[in-house]
Parts: C-alpha cells; sequence; structure tokens
C-alpha cells in the first residue's frame, strides 16, 4: 500500500514522475509485470503478489489484475493528456477519476480476504454489480476531494472536484464544498440502493447444485459454483467499507492534515480550510 501511495505522490510532482510519462510508464510496467509473475524482485511488493496469485481463485485473480491494468493506465494517460485539459462537469471527471485515483484494486482485496466464500461468476456480470463498483468508486473520489481539497490547492494541483466547481459553476469554496457533500449523499444512498438489488436478485436466484469437487479447496485454477448470501453480503459491505475509507484514513495520517483530519464523518459542523490547516466545529448538540 505504502509503495503505492508512493507512486500516486509522485505523480502530482512536476520535479518527479508527474513530469515524465516515460518514467511513469516504466514505473507502471515494472508493477504489472511484478504482479503477473514475469519480474518477481522488481518491486517492494513480490511476496504479496505471489501470495494473492496463489490464493486467489482464478477468475477473481484475472479481475485483480485487470483492475490493476486500469490503475496503471489511468494513471499514465491522465498524466499525458488530462491535465492540461478541461472537463465538461462533474460526471465527466467522476468518470475520468474512475481509472486514475486507483481504487478498483482495492476490490480484488474484498474477495482474497475471504476466498472459502466465493462469489459466483454471474453476480459480478450483472449490470447492478457493475455500477455498484462504479458507484463506490465515485463515493471514494468524492470524499479523497472533500479531504484533500486544502492541501493540493496549497500545491497548485487543480486535480479536485472543489477546483472544478469553482472554475465552472463560479461557486465559493464554501459552496462548492457544500456541492460536494450533497454528491457524496447522493452517492451514498445510490450505493445503498444497489446493494439491496442485488443482495434481493440473489435471494430470488434458485440456490445452484454443487458440483463434485477433486480439487483442494483453495486451489486458484478453480472456479466454483454458487455463493451464500452471508459471502455475498460480505463482499458488499466490504466494498462499502472501501468506499468510504479514504475518509477513516485521513483522521490517522498526516497526508492531507498535521496530525489527522479532525472530522470524521460522524456528526454535523462546520469546516474552515486555512492555507495550513483545516478546523472543525461541531454542531451544538
Amino acid at each position: 500500500m505504502n509503495h503505492l501511495i508512493g507512486i500516486e505522490n509522485s505523480l502530482v510532482d512536476r520535479g518527479a514522475l508527474g513530469g515524465s510519462s516515460f518514467a511513469t510508464w516504466g514505473v507502471f510496467s515494472r508493477l504489472m509485470s511484478d504482479l503477473v509473475g514475469w519480474q518477481d524482485g522488481a518491486t517492494p511488493l513480490t511476496a504479496e503478489f505471489r501470495w494473492l496469485r496463489r490464493r486467489m481463485p482464478r477468475p477473481a485473480w484475472e479481475r485483480f489484475v485487470a483492475c490493476m491494468e486500469d490503475f496503471a493506465y489511468g494513471f499514465t494517460t491522465e498524466l499525458e493528456q488530462w491535465r492540461e485539459e478541461e472537463y465538461t462537469g462533474y460526471e465527466d471527471y467522476l468518470h475520468q477519476r474512475r481509472s486514475s485515483l486507483g481504487v478498483r484494486w482495492l476490490f480484488g482485496f474484498a474477495e482474497a480476504q475471504n476466498p472459502a466464500l466465493p462469489l459466483a461468476e454471474e453476480t459480478f456480470r450483472r449490470p447492478e454489480m457493475k455500477a455498484l463498483h462504479d458507484t463506490a468508486v465515485d463515493g471514494y473520489t468524492l470524499i479523497n476531494d472533500l479531504v484533500s481539497y486544502r492541501r493540493e490547492a496549497a500545491m497548485g494541483d487543480t486535480m479536485n472536484l472543489v477546483h472544478h466547481l469553482r472554475e465552472s459553476e463560479g461557486l465559493t469554496t464554501g459552496g462548492a464544498m457544500n456541492r460536494l457533500c450533497t454528491l457524496i449523499d447522493a452517492t451514498e444512498a445510490h450505493f445503498l440502493y444497489l446493494r439491496e438489488q442485488i443482495m434481493d436478485h440473489d435471494a430470488r436466484r434458485p440456490s445452484p447444485v454443487p458440483a463434485p469437487d477433486p480439487e483442494p479447496r483453495g486451489d486458484p485454477h478453480k472456479e466454483r459454483d454458487g455463493e451464500s448470501p452471508e459471502g455475498l453480503r460480505g463482499y458488499l459491505d466490504t466494498v462499502g467499507h472501501i468506499m468510504t475509507s479514504n475518509l477513516w484514513w485521513a483522521t490517522l495520517s498526516n497526508r492531507y492534515e498535521h496530525g489527522g483530519l479532525q472530522w470524521d464523518g460522524t456528526c454535523p459542523g462546520t469546516m474552515t480550510l486555512h492555507t495550513d490547516r483545516t478546523e472543525f466545529v461541531p454542531d451544538p448538540s
């Protein structure tokens, strides 16, 4: 995780990876080669990647590789093209950020954490599941832009929806922040709606007849049929935690605020942005 965050931090520095698309392609080339086992030892994640390759069922592993590829492609194309371009609205902004923010690979860990409860491939092919994943990434992006805006503005980084809303809609910083919070609430509500749609569909689906299992459980190349409601609910809940995890992390990390962000999302209040810090005052109870 720290290695990937280090890459992301360097991409906003034009004196580091942010100044060279050639170097960025090279970094991600080594990362992806190490991921699929063709260049073991090229990154600090060699052991973790090897462990995941051996542990995850084959379909889940292929999804994880595809998510990492999407992460690599999104970052490099954003660096080459998008940072110098305008975008037409917040929906366009969120669509572009679905790749470049690097969230989807976390869904692979949501599967890997409990391989004893595999999800049916039919579930991942459903449009509601794709929409749920996209919505979770959008929610993560919106929360990220809320907690990171002050620091990024101080660095001159404009890749933030607050900046876009100020520039494109003429909003004040406070107005843009309020709009952002409204979008976060709407995105969370849509995620919960999609989650229940998926669970309701799964409850109506006939239970599959288990096939004989001549191979050891945990074989990464075997696709198993069926899923339990508990496994599906657990996976969807974990995706929901991923969606909101940046807020929790911001309270613990010094990345955006020294000593961590004072607001953890559990109570209403007023957030004041200063050049060097963010202050939060809870509403009177």
